[in-house]
């Protein structure tokens, strides 16, 4: 090929380039306005929507703290029954009620079934209410527990002087229709009242008094002894 043939083929390729250059520009220039693709496949794709999780449904009563004004009831055999947020700076009581009684009647008692009576027992499933102070007084608040089936018991109380009644002496004091009134309209009555003071005096006094102090106290009896009569009466049918 000649110097000429030469020629011709540099020009083809550089008209070659100059046609693929101006080309580029003009292909880029129209995708300027289009947004870049993506290789991330996970915008191609909505995000799946996560569980909801309920409280209602997932916590239970026991994880849930209690408020702390919320009251606590130890009721039942053997504990006591009362409302409490706190138990610090209290005193554990234990003990055993027990009864006695006496001989109401009847075919005269051997002296067995008299000593049976005279002897201590357990006194199972006894409700005893308790209040402050030394007396019985109706303003003060009460605190109740029942012995279990051997009579046995267990409080707790802060420090201080108690007094111990069963349910005879928790409510306000009634005079029985057994007055000196009634007696001399009604002479056949074998029963009468000795005196509304003595009857007062048998409600004030405690069945059993109680001094707690630093230490918790163990041990602790008291007694009942159920007579054949109420309390400051007298007379009636007299034992055969």
């Amino acid at each position: 090929m000649g110097r000429e043939g030469e020629g011709y083929e540099h020009l083809l390729v550089i008209g070659s380039l100059l046609a693929l250059v101006w080309l580029a520009g003009h292909f880029g220039w129209l995708l300027e306005g289009l947004p870049p693709a993506s290789t991330d496949l996970r915008a191609a794709c909505p995000p799946k929507p996560s569980p909801r999780v309920s409280l209602l449904a997932t916590s239970s009563p026991q994880q849930a703290p209690a408020p702390a004004s919320m009251p606590v009831s130890t009721s039942g055999p053997g504990g006591a029954s009362r409302s409490k947020a706190k138990t610090a700076g209290r005193r554990t009581i234990s003990g055993k009620v027990v009864q006695t009684s006496d001989y109401c009647g009847g075919a005269n008692p051997s002296e067995e079934i008299l000593e049976f009576l005279r002897k201590e027992k357990p006194f199972p499933n006894k409700e005893v209410f308790v209040r402050a102070g030394n007396v019985n007084a109706i303003k003060q608040t009460i605190l109740k527990f029942t012995t279990d089936a051997e009579g046995n018991f267990k409080i707790s109380l802060p420090p201080g002087d108690y007094c111990f009644i069963d349910d005879s002496k928790k409510d306000a004091l009634r005079v029985p229709d057994f007055t000196k009134e009634n007696q001399n309209l009604a002479p056949s009555q074998q029963y009468h009242l000795t005196s509304e003071e003595c009857l007062k005096q048998w409600w004030e006094t405690c069945d059993k008094t109680l001094k707690v102090e630093k230490k918790d106290l163990k041990g602790v009896v008291i007694k009942y002894h159920r007579a054949c009569n109420p309390p400051c009466v007298v007379g009636g049918p007299k034992p055969m």
